[in-house]
This record gives structure tokens, C-alpha cells and sequence, in this order.
């Protein structure tokens, strides 16, 4: 083989490792235990702006304890949600 095919072989492997590298870290979602205590409350004033905008009613207290809630569900161990009533079911008993 001659210099000039290594060396170019040598970029290609490079980019092609860089680009493998890019999309595995970009691609890795956030965890609840990323998030600090000082997001988490810009996180809630953003929801509870958001809910607030499209006429809703939401204080950041209310959207901070749903956070909270939320990390709950996800830290705890799974569970079985029973499937939702159909309301027509119950009539006709």
C-alpha cells in the first residue's frame, strides 16, 4: 500500500468514529437525577407559564410538586395500572 491510501483511510476512520461518537451522545436522553434542584423550579415556572399562556391555571408550586411526582413514579419500583372503566360498562349494570 502506498502513504497517501493509509492516510486516507486514517481521516475516514476518524470522521466515521467521530460521527459514531456525536450521535451515541447525542442521542443519550437526561435523567431525573440530572436535573438540579435550580432547573427543577425554572422547569416549573416554564410549565406553569406555558399552561398559564394557553388559559389554563397552574401555579409553579403545583407544577414543582407534579415534577416532584413525577421522579416518584419513575424511582419506584413498577407497578400494574388496572386498564380505565368504560363508563357505558357501568351503566348498563
Amino acid at each position: 500500500m502506498n502513504d497517501g491510501y493509509t492516510w486516507w483511510l486514517v481521516l475516514v476512520g476518524i470522521g466515521v468514529g467521530l460521527a459514531l461518537m456525536w450521535l451515541t451522545l447525542a442521542r443519550l436522553p437526561r435523567d431525573e437525577a440530572d436535573v438540579s434542584d435550580e432547573e427543577r423550579l425554572e422547569e416549573a415556572s416554564w410549565i406553569a407559564a406555558t399552561i398559564e399562556s394557553r388559559g389554563g391555571i397552574c401555579p409553579p408550586e403545583l407544577a414543582a410538586e407534579v415534577l416532584d411526582l413525577h421522579e416518584s413514579w419513575l424511582t419506584a419500583p413498577p407497578t400494574r395500572i388496572p386498564a380505565p372503566r368504560d363508563d357505558a360498562s357501568l351503566i348498563a349494570r
